[in-house]
């Protein structure tokens, strides 16, 4: 699918696909966690105001996120469409929690934005119906 990104302000965007139809997202975002790369950046956890985000409207965040980050050596950003799921993200990749809270942090990552501006390394991997969902990456 072909697509290509009309900016209407900072935070909206219209995403026209190559079927004709087109999307507006309005996907905000709060911060969860922050920490900073010792070698120049920063990671992050973030939330967006959606649950079960479309691929459309995920697409268009990374524009945002490729926006914010350009001055950046490195960025790390992971995105969740809820609140709890974000928060366990840390215990989730140290294996910390039960089976069903694996299953429901894993239902609720849906991107992971990475940026490394001396690799040249520069994607964004969305997994719009979760972890177990098929995989897009948007290489930039």
């Amino acid at each position: 699918m072909r697509s290509a990104i009309c900016w209407l302000d900072s935070f909206a965007a219209i995403a026209f696909l190559s079927d004709g139809a087109y999307a507006r997202s309005k996907l905000s975002y709060k911060i969860v966690e922050e920490w900073t790369i010792p070698n120049g950046g920063f990671g992050r956890t973030i939330v967006v105001n959606k649950v079960n985000p479309t691929e459309a409207e995920l697409r268009s965040l990374g524009q945002k996120l490729r926006q914010y980050t350009k001055s950046e050596r490195n960025a790390l950003i992971f995105v969740y469409d809820d609140e709890r799921a974000a928060r366990n993200r840390l215990a989730a990749f140290r294996e910390e929690l039960t089976e069903a809270e694996t299953r429901y942090h894993d239902r609720h990552a849906v991107a992971v934005y990475a940026r490394n501006a001396q690799t040249g390394f520069h994607q964004f991997k969305l997994h719009p119906k979760g972890l177990d969902g098929p995989v897009v990456i948007v290489p930039y």
